[in-house]
């Protein structure tokens, strides 16, 4: 609807049409896991099961919600009260909240047209109306206080209609036992109707305590909406109604994102069982191609749009019962390939046994940062030290430019002619836009003439600054280097500094963003842009330089490293690595300063060796070394 309504809303809200194989496969699932789990006879039947679409868009979700109550209750041969109990459960107990006008129109004719199908049509009374609200799910839920209940009321003078509708929105979201929460929510880190609004904006704090300073994560994607959206689900049935579940379809990355270890955490607290249905399809991680190289496309593909949308997605159904003490089971299986819709509907005929069989059983742990998916390593993986534990300073991000390319150039003396123009006292900013245009363009943070007045007041040209560095593998150019204000969008004091006299450094990423997408590594004895791996790309520096002889956190034998080329650097070795250096049996003499020297080199290159061999290779390449 929204394609053809206003295409550019639907895009800047993440909002896309559901395939009625996702929506059936998840009511169907959500009707058995109440009967399952919560031991309710009845499923959706129940008078006391409210259902909450928060995103119902055009109502598809309790439309088909509607579909299987009308099923149970044939089942029992309800006869003549099929009809009336459909439609009171349409206009009392299965609730969908949307924002957007049209849609909401849509929604309303939809669940008029099914019940008039069914012979049961709202009528003049208390029935007279289904219970979809036009509403902000995503605030609303805390009261406003006696000033802002005022602004509001004197906002829509005029417009009783529009104050009875908040007044009955407000009602289900402060005082409706919601049992169940299921919709396809909208996945966009922006929409201009939640990020003005405090209380969606806070939703997600709780998914984003102790990212960084316990797991030293940044904090990417978590204020997509489709987390949001979580959150509310999730505050809800657990914090709120205390039992209950939640069954979204939505974007798969906090399956496994190192960015979601919180929020994985808190559904392992609050739930009992945990149920996933990667469904695949995305284009950063797989390019759209299954294990077998074959096509891919997201469940969201359509005749019209055969890729759908460009991120994965899985369907994930988290219960909590009664159980008061939680040791929560997660299941997880996926599909792939152009008949996926069909397959995963398809596995609701398998006997109850063989269904739950298809699920591989997932240990989330904090050693693997509570993922959700299974994991592909071998069971000793993580008994080899991160790159990041043997040095003692860890790895650092590349440069990062942001100016247009106007610090790089692969002849050195028109990037010196360049940058002697910019710290020349007598050329105005305005005299250096044909030289220098990205140095005199305002970006992000950056001022153009306020940096250079600075520049030109703490520092100047310098023929030392005046560098080699990579932009890409293979493609060494000359750049100009400074650490004063912010003439580099990120200058990374402490990678010029290490940088300065004769280095080495191992280049690593943390991961990669998407399937096949270039170098994973390199080494270098030069500087290099943040993106010279495709994502960013972090310098371990084999050597640091200009440290005390005599630096007592060395190691906990406090050697002396003796600086035999008289340069001032001593191997970037953390005191576990000495240590562990000192306790090798290959070694057929104590461990001299010497050695540890050559240790502190040898200690990298077998690290660059394993990122392309076997195990069995990087250990024997190891103790050569050494």
């Amino acid at each position: 609807f929204l394609k053809e309504f206003d295409p550019e809303l639907r895009k800047q809200l993440g909002v896309w049409y559901t395939p009625p194989e996702i929506v059936e496969y998840m009511v169907e699932r959500v009707d058995r896991v109440l009967r399952s789990e919560l031991g309710i006879a009845d499923g959706l039947a129940d008078p006391n099961v409210f259902v909450l679409d928060p995103a119902t868009g055009t109502g598809s979700y309790l439309v088909q919600v509607l579909k299987r109550i009308r099923r149970t209750l044939e089942e029992k041969d309800e006869g003549a009260l099929t009809g009336p109990m459909v439609r009171k459960a349409a206009a009392t107990r299965i609730i969908g909240f949307e924002i957007l006008p049209a849609p909401y129109v849509v929604a309303h004719l939809q669940i008029g047209l099914y019940l008039q199908s069914i012979g049961a049509p709202l009528g003049e009374n208390s029935e007279s109306r289904s219970a979809v609200y036009l509403t902000n799910a995503l605030s609303g839920w805390e009261p406003l206080d006696s000033e802002k209940e005022k602004a509001f009321q004197a906002a829509l003078i005029g417009l009783p209609e529009m104050l009875e509708e908040r007044d009955l929105a407000s009602n289900v979201k402060s005082n409706v036992p919601i049992l169940v929460v299921i919709g396809n929510p909208p996945y966009n880190a922006f929409s201009g109707t939640a990020l003005d609004d405090r209380e969606a904006n806070q939703l997600t704090e709780p998914y984003k305590e102790g990212v960084f300073d316990k797991w030293g994560i940044k904090r990417f994607n978590l204020d997509d909406l489709y987390v949001r959206f979580f959150r509310l689900a999730e505050r809800r049935i657990a914090e709120q109604t205390g039992r209950g579940l939640v069954c979204y379809i939505s974007n798969f990355s906090y399956l496994q994102d190192p960015s979601f270890v919180v929020m994985r955490q808190k559904f392992l607290a609050e739930f009992d069982s945990l149920w996933f249905d990667n469904m695949n399809g995305d284009s950063r991680e797989t390019g759209k191609r299954t294990p077998d190289g074959k096509p891919d496309q997201s469940v969201f593909s359509t005749r019209f749009n055969h890729a759908g949308i460009r991120v994965g997605t899985a369907i994930g159904l988290l219960v909590r019962n009664d159980n008061n003490e939680k040791s929560p089971i997660v299941r997880y299986r996926e599909f792939w390939g152009s008949n996926k819709r069909a397959d995963l509907l398809g596995t609701l005929n398998e006997q109850a046994s063989k269904f739950e069989s298809a699920y591989a059983r997932v240990t989330s742990s904090e050693v693997n940062r509570y993922m959700f998916r299974p994991e592909t390593m071998s069971a000793d993986y993580r008994s080899w030290p991160a790159v990041s534990e043997l040095g003692e300073v860890s790895p650092m991000l590349g440069m990062n430019e942001n100016r247009r390319g106007a610090l790089f150039d692969i002849e050195k003396e028109k990037l010196v002619l360049r940058l002697r123009s910019y710290y020349d006292t007598s050329l105005s900013i305005d005299d250096l836009a044909r030289h220098v245009p990205g140095l005199v363009m305002n970006a992000a943070g950056f001022d153009a003439a306020i940096t250079r007045k600075r520049l030109l007041s703490e520092s100047g040209f310098d023929t030392a600054n005046v560098r080699r560095s990579w932009t890409k593998p293979f493609d060494l150019r000359w750049t100009y280097v400074e650490s004063v204000g912010n003439l580099w969008n990120r200058s990374r004091p402490e990678l010029l500094h290490q940088s300065r006299q004769p280095n080495e450094f191992l280049l690593l990423r943390r991961s990669a963003s998407v399937a096949r997408d270039g170098a994973a590594f390199f080494y270098s004895k030069h500087l290099a842009d943040q993106h010279v791996l495709n994502t960013d790309a972090y310098f371990a520096p084999v050597w640091l330089l200009n440290k005390s002889v005599n630096d007592p956190d060395t190691s906990q034998q406090n050697f002396k490293l003796v600086d035999n080329d008289g340069d001032g650097r001593r191997p970037n070795l953390s005191v576990s690595s000495i240590n562990y250096l000192a306790s090798c049996e290959s070694l057929e003499q104590p461990l001299s300063p010497e050695i540890l020297e050559r240790g502190g080199v040898n200690l990298w290159l077998p690290v660059l060796s394993s990122a392309s061999s076997p195990p069995s290779f990087f250990s024997i390449i190891f103790y050569l070394q050494i």
